[in-house]
């Protein structure tokens, strides 16, 4: 044995808990962020970034029973409130961050999304639909943002 006696959760079965939290929380992924990964080897942990509070503290439990690190994430961060407008006729919603993914959806011309996070010249957004996906940053404009009551609306411009 390797002993930790007969409660230790394996990896496999961290897996399988992994993916029936996402299905619980994020059952459809356009609808919403699950960017969880389960690190194995030397430095076991659960690292990521999802959009609902109750996955987070969910995978912390998880976390704990397995005697293992959680670095997650909150989209969008608490005390941030970052909204962009449409400033394009038609802003391309693409499923990953770069021109040659898959076109999900659009927005049109002053349609205002929140902004969830941002990766190099893409940010990922969440249209008043909830449909969660990446846009070019020179597709939208910025019209609010507070991070802890300051105000810096170029902050990702």
């Amino acid at each position: 044995g390797d002993g930790r006696g007969g409660d230790a959760v394996t990896a496999g079965d961290l897996a399988l808990r992994l993916d029936d939290l996402r299905l619980r929380h994020v059952p459809d992924p356009r609808l919403g962020v699950w960017d969880v990964t389960l690190d194995e080897g030397d430095a076991p942990g659960i690292t990521g970034a999802v959009t609902e509070p109750a996955a987070i503290e969910d995978l912390r439990t998880l976390a704990g029973e397995a005697g293992i690190p959680a670095e997650l994430e909150m989209l969008p961060a608490a005390g941030v409130d970052l909204r962009g407008i449409a400033h394009r006729s038609l802003a391309h919603l693409r499923a990953e961050p770069r021109h040659s993914a898959e076109l999900v959806s659009q927005m049109i011309l002053g349609e205002e999304a929140l902004v969830l996070r941002s990766r190099g010249d893409w940010l990922q957004v969440q249209t008043g639909d909830r449909y969660v996906a990446w846009v070019h940053r020179a597709s939208i404009v910025g019209t609010s943002a507070r991070l802890s009551g300051a105000s810096r609306s170029s902050r990702w411009r």
